[in-house]
């Protein structure tokens, strides 16, 4: 047992500092620019981002007035500059409207994409939209967003549901082993089930023959291309560890503590400077919020047994009540440390409206917590079995919000 011990304390080691730094990429500049009208042809379009690129993870599209598709040769790093990327116009292009559709995967892992739209001589007056892409295309992205979001929410809760068990058995509580029964082993499998789909889809994304090159051609270096994979396998690997007889008895919470640090240098921490602050506050932030869906779903599962509920009260107002102040207030340091809230009320972007969405979302928790601790406080049996679950759904998406603002750029 003490070296499962250690082999975990290695493994915090290895999650905590062997991905550097990485950010989402963001389009700088572009020649021609959005929105200009060119005499004559550039002879190629040219576009700077804010970090290094990698060749074979660069796409440019090139798409006429009438949405037809135009070949161009594949991209290219210009020499001395691995944060521009061009690709050579075909001479002889007509006069019109012409948009180039680029997609990259940043340092980070993720797939960032845009347009930019010029023109030749005159600006079209009729210009069709471009078609959608490919359905099997969007139903990889669908997925691996699925698997993703999935896989965080109940990490985040088993993560919390186990360190809580740690201090309730000295309640003479039940533990969330005993509580889950033979559901635990359904959850592991299924979390490795959706972190392989992560691997999985994430290396669809990345090249169209990568799975073939990594299982196939065993190109196991494709593997650690980018810092998100190099999470997801870390994960896998923790997860495993769980299979390891006597792991799953007596190491459960230091494992899902190290999973939900793991999880926490993927998304942005990692790209703010100072570092360590960043990533301090996300830590607690994720933490924060385990605890707090955690806490709800441990009450769901012992409401229902013959306890007496006086016996567990304080301890989880106490719970409910730190952890919903921690997670407010890492989550307000994090927007501060991460953009600013100017900029955030004026972008009107999708991350802003997930950011609302969750503050209006944990409003009402704080909302609905407040009323059944005023109700349990009274009386023990008073607690609403009914309100508690919405009160974990809210929850749950909460995290949801979190995820996916992780996957996306910020103002």
């Amino acid at each position: 047992m003490k070296k499962s011990a250690l082999l975990g304390l290695c493994l915090l080691f290895l999650c905590l500092f062997t991905t550097p730094a990485f950010a989402h990429a963001t389009l700088l500049q572009s020649t021609p620019s959005e929105g200009a009208v060119l005499q004559q042809n550039p002879g190629a379009v040219k576009l700077l981002f804010s970090e290094s690129l990698t060749p074979e993870l660069i796409e440019l599209h090139l798409y006429n007035w009438e949405a037809e598709q135009i070949e161009l040769p594949p991209p290219q790093l210009t020499k001395g500059n691995a944060s521009e990327a061009y690709a050579e116009l075909p001479a002889g292009l007509p006069e019109g409207s012409y948009r180039v559709l680029w997609s990259v995967v940043s340092e980070d892992g993720h797939l960032i994409d845009g347009e930019v739209s010029f023109a030749l001589g005159q600006v079209s007056e009729n210009i069709a939209p471009i078609a959608a892409g490919e359905g099997s295309a969007e139903t990889v992205d669908t997925v691996h967003i699925i698997a993703h979001d999935a896989a965080e929410s109940i990490l985040l809760v088993a993560a919390g549901l186990y360190l809580l068990s740690l201090y309730a058995k000295r309640m003479n509580v039940p533990q969330a082993s005993e509580l889950l029964g033979r559901w635990k082993k359904a959850g592991w499998a299924l979390l490795l089930l959706l972190s392989a789909g992560e691997l999985i889809t994430m290396l669809i994304i990345l090249e169209d023959d990568a799975l073939s090159r990594v299982f196939q051609q065993g190109e196991l270096g494709i593997l650690t291309e980018t810092p998100f994979l190099v999470t997801v396998l870390l994960q896998m690997l923790l997860l495993l560890l769980l299979a390891l007889p006597g792991m799953m008895k007596s190491w459960p919470a230091l494992i899902f503590t190290l999973l939900t640090l793991n999880m926490a240098q993927s998304g942005h921490a990692l790209a703010l400077e100072p570092m360590w602050l960043a990533l301090l506050l996300r830590m607690l932030h994720l933490l924060s919020i385990a605890l707090w869906v955690g806490g709800l779903f441990y009450l769901l599962l012992l409401w229902r047994r013959p306890l007496e509920k006086s016996l567990f009260r304080s301890f989880f107002l106490r719970v409910f009540l730190g952890s919903s102040l921690l997670v407010a207030l890492s989550g307000v340091l994090m927007v501060g440390v991460q953009t600013d809230w100017s900029a955030v009320l004026a972008a009107g972007t999708l991350w802003s409206g997930l950011l609302f969405s969750k503050i209006s979302l944990m409003a009402i928790m704080l909302a609905l917590a407040l009323v059944q601790s005023t109700r349990w406080r009274k009386d023990a049996q008073k607690l609403s079995y009914p309100l508690l679950r919405i009160e974990w759904v809210f929850g749950l998406l909460v995290i949801l919000a979190g995820v996916v603002m992780s996957m996306i750029a910020y103002p």
